[in-house]
């Protein structure tokens, strides 16, 4: 039966699995207590976890090119994501290599649309840089990633002067001084938050937004001077 084929395709899987991972746990030992589609996401994690070996193998040995090292590369196939790491030491620039990640598509190409505008490209390449001098930007160590760090900016581009002014001092009576301040739109308006986006539905998630920066801003209702501020007065702002 359909079933049958599903449970041995999950053993065969689980035993290459367990041959590269002597501690692997075997977590479809309760196979026949899961559900349909608990079944479908351990078919699919141990297919990409196999993918990425071969992934690996083929960054190290690209077709036409001299071998790169193979420390260079660090395959993390148990992650919920399972990830091929490049390492900056050996490659002198770092970056992360996934499969059939759609939702991380689209936040990269969110984030590349605030980034547009060249002062959020600057802060946000500034704030990273200072988190990796002081290691800020390691998450399995506790501490915010890059991604994270990326969209704390943006949160704050997307603040007005005043905004900003009634967080910090908090609520109450002190909002006498930031009402004080001369009205002024944020730097960035909130792309996901524009009257007429189309839905756009990624693996169950509604992913919409508004790629235009400057149409986004002239739709975004706000209705005071921009905020000119230079990008070192915004970095001290952030900080």
């Amino acid at each position: 039966s359909e079933m049958k084929a599903l449970h041995n395709k999950l053993a065969n899987l689980e035993k290459e699995a367990t041959k590269k991972f002597p501690q692997y746990d075997s977590f479809l030992s309760k196979l026949d207590s899961v559900t349909k589609s608990e079944k479908k996401a351990a078919t699919e994690v141990l297919d990409a976890g196999k993918i990425v070996f071969t992934l690996a193998q083929s960054l190290h040995s690209p077709h036409g090119m001299p071998p790169l090292p193979k420390k260079a590369f660090q395959v993390v196939s148990r992650a919920r994501v399972p990830v091929v790491k490049v390492s900056e030491k050996a490659l002198g620039v770092s970056f992360d290599v996934v499969l059939n990640n759609n939702i991380a598509l689209r936040n990269s190409l969110l984030l590349a649309a605030y980034a547009a505008e060249p002062r959020a490209r600057q802060i946000m390449l500034l704030v990273k840089a200072w988190a990796k001098q002081r290691r800020l930007n390691e998450a399995p160590n506790g501490t915010p990633s890059s991604y994270c760090h990326s969209l704390l900016v943006v949160f704050f581009l997307m603040q007005t002067p005043q905004d900003i002014a009634a967080m910090r001092m908090g609520k109450g009576d002190n909002h006498s001084h930031s009402d004080a301040l001369s009205p002024q739109s944020p730097v960035l308006p909130n792309l996901q938050n524009i009257p007429g986006i189309s839905a756009h539905i990624v693996e169950g998630f509604e992913t919409k937004f508004e790629a235009d920066v400057e149409k986004a801003r002239a739709l975004s209702g706000h209705l005071g001077p921009p905020d000119n501020r230079s990008v070192p007065e915004l970095l001290i702002a952030y900080f």
